[in-house]
């Protein structure tokens, strides 16, 4: 197995588990100890006064418990908002700048236009499919 798809097989829980407060025990030696040394290492474009254990598993908790409602298929639309879509992205950022900067400009337009939206247009859409399922795959 590759170190690539070893990373792959790991869970988004285990990744934000990482950040929780048993890896910054300033009881153990440096070398056990993931944070707060390899913080900067992880997060290379977060904000010194941001750039806390503690805030990124926050956030990372917050986009986990996001993450889990959609895959679970339970609703998430009154969790979704602009401010919601921000964090997440600034989250983004904090590891890729280039990755936040392409979803704030190409993808944001987009997320606003359905979340104005709301869900109407895909309630009519889908109540269209029912009635008539040769419209599916319409676009």
């Amino acid at each position: 197995m590759t170190e690539d798809a070893l990373v792959a097989e790991l869970s988004f829980g285990f990744w934000t588990r990482l950040l929780d407060s048993q890896y910054e025990n300033w009881r153990l030696p440096p070398r056990q100890r993931l944070w707060p040394e390899l913080l900067s290492q992880v997060f290379p474009n977060s904000a010194g006064e941001e750039r806390s254990r503690a805030a990124f598993y926050a956030r990372f908790s917050e986009i986990r418990m996001i993450r889990n409602r959609v895959f679970h298929h339970e609703r998430i639309l009154h969790l979704a908002d602009p401010a919601l879509y921000d964090r997440i992205v600034e989250a983004i950022g904090w590891m890729h700048a280039d990755v936040a900067a392409m979803l704030a400009s190409q993808d944001r337009p987009r997320f606003l236009s359905l979340y104005k939206a709301g869900p109407q247009p895909w309630i009519d859409r889908v109540a269209t499919w029912a009635a008539d399922p040769e419209t599916l795959n319409d676009r």
